[in-house]
């Protein structure tokens, strides 16, 4: 063999370890922004699925709390306060609703609904905590129905024939967001 042959041979294998290495960084570098943005797209579907619950509950409050403005029942609503806001959906429930449960219960799976009937609040378990901020418990959001009226004299209760009622409304019972 000649010499020249010998360090294209060396040139050319250290030259395709190179190349391959290269390759592999590369190919483990898309794989990595793939899956990126394949747990950014998930939780962005979990964030919109959690969004259509909680706006189809809002709905079905708002159908309940025109009824009763119409058949001038508004008061009767203070009777709803607290309880479990899945029960008042006119469409059905969702799929990942595991009913109701106590604090001594097991909690779901991630990305289920329940009904803590020891909190009196609905509860969502998260699924992609990294992309969900609560001032609470990071993987959860909880709500509350609450009877929402004009407390004139702030004494935290409502005193029939003396202040107006407003209805119900699902609140959040920590802030909580979202994030990419």
């Amino acid at each position: 063999m000649r010499s020249g042959d010998k360090i294209d041979g060396g040139g050319r294998r250290g030259s395709s370890y190179l190349e391959f290495v290269i390759a592999l960084t590369l190919i483990c570098l898309l794989i990595g922004v793939a899956l990126r943005g394949l747990l950014s797209v998930s939780a962005e579907t979990e964030k919109i699925k959690m969004e259509e619950v909680i706006a189809s509950i809002e709905q079905s409050i708002f159908s309940i709390t025109s009824e009763h403005m119409v058949n001038n029942r508004l008061a009767d609503l203070q009777r709803l306060e607290n309880t479990n806001p899945v029960h008042l959906l006119l469409s059905p429930l969702p799929e990942n609703y595991a009913g109701e449960l106590g604090n001594r219960d097991s909690r779901p799976e991630p990305g289920s609904w329940y009904y803590n009937y020891d909190r009196r609040a609905l509860i969502y378990r998260i699924e992609h905590h990294a992309q969900f901020i609560s001032a609470g418990n990071s993987d959860e959001a909880v709500f509350k129905l609450r009877f929402k009226f004009a407390d004139n004299n702030m004494n935290r209760h409502f005193d029939s024939g003396e202040e107006k009622v407003y209805g119900l409304e699902l609140i959040p019972t920590q802030p909580f967001e979202w994030v990419d």
